[in-house]
């Protein structure tokens, strides 16, 4: 019994040491840290089975942070030491870099960003600069697009704001209506192109040589004598400009 005892016992107290060394090299528990120590590399698998768990991974040759989730064979996120962060890429080149890759988002999310608000009827992307360090005081951003829901007889649809700031207030400058009506100066569109103001300005001047020039239907023109409209495709008609009223 006394051999059987050694047999057993000898094998199982070495790995009983084994796994006590790994521990210690883990981590002190009693200050609430963990640690995962490594020469050039270091990592952590998280799951419940080896073959479908997590990667958490840092390697000393990227300067790199890289998780990598299950059934992918590529970083789903990566976090650099420029302060970058790539999703769907291991190798961001903004601050954050966002690369569609398939089975990473649902159908309704496909190759975007999802901003969610349940406790407002806005979502918002801010955007915040400064000047020789000088950051604006109020309203604390110096541009913003705002998505509104917007309540149909039927169902829940939406309209987006671009916001700038004048430095005191936050003004919407463009909107696009649910229906896809465009408005300028305006936040209730009546037409596909609804300008608030009381001119529109074309920088450029053009002459179609002929009469069936090539053109498309809607296009407007102008030179110092003529006003052109394109009635159909490649048909213009103009209008002599008068040099008094």
């Amino acid at each position: 019994a006394g051999v059987r005892y050694e047999l057993i016992a000898v094998p199982l107290l070495a790995e009983v040491k084994k796994l006590k060394k790994q521990v210690d090299q883990l981590g002190n528990a009693t200050n609430g840290q963990f640690n995962v120590l490594g020469s050039g590399v270091a990592s952590l698998n998280i799951g419940v089975k080896d073959n479908d768990a997590a990667s958490i991974k840092w390697s000393e040759a990227t300067s790199d942070l890289r998780i990598t989730l299950p059934g992918f064979s590529s970083p789903s996120i990566c976090m650099s030491t420029e302060s970058k962060v790539g999703i769907g890429t291991d190798t961001p080149l903004a601050p954050l870099h966002i690369k569609y890759a398939e089975n990473y988002f649902s159908e309704i999310e496909m190759g975007g960003l999802l901003i969610e608000n349940n406790a407002s009827e806005t979502a918002q992307i801010s955007f915040k600069a400064s000047i020789g360090g000088v950051e604006p005081l109020f309203p604390n951003a110096v541009a913003k697009i705002v998505a509104h829901a917007v309540k149909t007889p039927e169902k829940i649809g939406g309209c987006l704001d671009l916001m700038t700031s004048d430095g005191s207030t936050m003004k919407t400058q463009v909107r696009i209506s649910e229906s896809g009506n465009v408005g300028i100066g305006t936040t209730n569109p009546l037409s596909m192109l609804d300008i608030e103001g009381d001119s529109i300005r074309i920088c450029k001047s053009k002459t179609p040589e002929h009469s069936d020039s090539i053109g498309i239907k809607g296009e407007i023109a102008w030179d110092s004598d003529y006003l052109y409209v394109c009635t159909g495709n490649s048909t213009w008609k103009r209008v002599k400009l008068s040099d008094k009223w």
